[in-house]
């Protein structure tokens, strides 16, 4: 007759199934803003060619007073191209034509403008006046060049013969004008721009080859973190970032909204960072650069949150004690929490206490 066996039963094994795994958590005294730390990048300003509206059949560079990393603003000398100094001036024009005396339009309106945001004293009335040229002129003159001039034909006079019985068709002496050229003068969308690359003396300008290349805006640093990390930092936060081996402060200036993670990016928030220019104007985009927020603020014992207990006696942890048996009641008070833990005060507890969660 054929039977089934069993084995017998293991007592110590079904005890340690119906045990209760305790999970505990030591005391710790420190600022209850821990550090935290990720990763983040450099991120590009917009980039911009500068190249006049207008360009002389044979667009070469003449003058070439830029190098790599100069930083430019309003009537900043850039260059000159055929012997005609070019301007950059922040702000907007609209340079399509040379521009003489009298002439009017919206086109002056701008380059007014652009004169009176570089502490020239004159009107943005859209007329070319004495003033207006005379700004230019100044402009001109401050490197080494004066305003080019122009042929004007002044109307013929009709004289009449010394018989008086006939008359005769006389043209007037050819006189000159100055005027100011299109060609002298770019705009940059802001106060200023860093310069990426500049053309060099014999260089042609076109649209292809650019004057100079220039970035206008100030770099940053963006970070990509989790949810959980994006709720823990605070644009109150102090923040360093290792930058080359070099450590700058940096400031949180927002927290973007919850990305799923297009492109390849993994899902989270954008922490965006202003720092300060000059110290990564030698990065090159796109380095990847350490964060960490800075730690501040007195030493204070704390328990993370999961081991805060309360009913109607009050507020408390349970304390595990080297004795065997029930883990011992302390009384605690919640001073402020942040980031997962309680700072807690007016408790027997002392650091390095384990405390069950």
């Amino acid at each position: 007759m054929l039977g089934q066996q069993s084995a017998p039963i293991n007592r110590d094994v079904v005890a340690a199934q119906n045990a209760t795994i305790e999970t505990v958590a030591r005391v710790e005294k420190r600022p209850l803003a821990a550090s935290v730390t990720f990763y983040g990048n450099i991120t590009e300003s917009e980039s911009h060619a500068l190249v006049p509206t207008q360009l002389p059949e044979a667009a070469v560079v003449t003058e070439s007073p830029l190098s790599s990393s100069d930083r430019i603003g309003s009537a900043t000398f850039i260059g000159a191209i055929a012997n005609t100094p070019v301007f950059a001036f922040s702000g907007e024009l609209a340079m399509y034509r040379d521009l003489a005396a009298n002439d009017t339009g919206e086109d002056v309106r701008l380059l007014q403008l652009a004169f009176i945001s570089a502490g020239f004293d004159i009107e943005a009335n859209g007329w070319v006046d004495w003033a207006t040229l005379d700004a230019a002129a100044q402009l001109f003159d401050r490197v080494g060049f004066s305003l080019p001039t122009r042929e004007i034909t002044a109307p013929s006079t009709v004289e009449p013969e010394s018989d008086g019985d006939a008359e005769t068709q006389r043209e007037q002496p050819a006189q000159r004008e100055p005027y100011i050229p299109a060609m002298a003068f770019v705009a940059i969308p802001g106060d200023s721009a860093l310069v990426i690359s500049a053309a060099g003396v014999g260089d042609v300008i076109s649209a292809e080859h650019p004057l100079a290349t220039v970035t206008v805006g100030e770099r940053s640093i963006v970070a990509r973190v989790d949810s959980s990390t994006a709720a823990e930092v605070d644009v109150a936060d102090a923040f360093t970032a290792i930058v080359a081996q070099q450590q700058v402060d940096v400031q949180l200036v927002r927290i973007g909204d919850f990305d799923s993670g297009a492109d390849g990016q993994i899902p989270g928030h954008d922490l965006y960072f202003s720092v300060d220019a000059e110290k990564i104007e030698s990065v090159p985009g796109g380095t990847t650069v350490t964060l960490e927020r800075v730690v501040s603020g007195d030493a204070e014992l704390v328990v993370p949150l999961g081991a805060i207990r309360s009913d109607a006696e009050g507020t408390y942890v349970l304390r595990k004690t080297e004795k065997a048996g029930d883990p011992e009641r302390v009384s605690v008070k919640i001073l402020e929490t942040g980031g997962g833990w309680a700072a807690i005060g007016d408790t027997k507890l002392r650091e390095g206490e384990s405390v069950l969660l």
